[in-house]
């Protein structure tokens, strides 16, 4: 097996493309079981050819029953099933909290509960998370600032425009300019 860091970046490009998380955490499973299996034959492979050699060196007879083999394969089936669910289900908490991030959903943070490569980028993902919302606080803070003096400026206007307005005679053609700008 490749390490989890070369396994992550797959990860990124597949849901780059969209790959979705049901998909990634069945391909995890497929191949552990895979490969599990070929070790689980391999293994029985081994085992029987090792009691063949002892039983023709030592002249003890063996007997390698169809259960015991079946039981062998079923057995590192599972340590592949095993294998699968523990390194899809941390990947699968991280993707569920990049597709949050994707939604603008900032405010649960991304938990990381080991302390491996998938703990690696669960940490850089919440300091990824943590920065993006700091950023939105400042971006707030100045549209509020730039809102405020914009605001300020034109507040100002548009009393001095009613007080010209005010002061003018009725048929002052001028009066319907200063009545747009109160408007506007």
């Amino acid at each position: 097996l490749v390490s989890v860091t070369e396994r992550t970046r797959e990860i990124g490009v597949r849901m780059a493309i969209g790959a979705r998380t049901k998909a990634i955490r069945r391909q995890f499973l497929i191949e552990s079981v895979t490969i599990s299996l070929a070790g689980g034959v391999g293994g029985v492979l081994v085992g029987v050819a090792a009691s063949v050699v002892i039983a023709s060196a030592l002249g003890w007879p063996t007997l390698v029953s169809p259960a015991s083999l079946v039981a062998s394969v079923v057995f590192s089936m599972l340590v592949g099933v095993v294998f699968a669910r523990t390194l899809s289900g941390p990947i699968g908490k991280l993707v569920s909290s990049a597709e949050r991030m994707e939604r603008g959903d900032l405010g649960e943070p991304v938990e990381v509960d080991s302390r491996d490569e998938i703990g690696y980028l669960g940490n850089a993902l919440e300091n990824m998370r943590r920065g993006i919302v700091r950023r939105d606080r400042h971006l707030r803070t100045m549209l509020a600032g730039v809102a405020h003096e914009i605001r300020n400026p034109l507040g100002g206007i548009e009393i001095f425009a009613g007080l010209l307005r005010d002061e003018m005679d009725e048929v002052d053609e001028r009066r319907s300019h200063l009545e747009k700008i109160i408007r506007e």
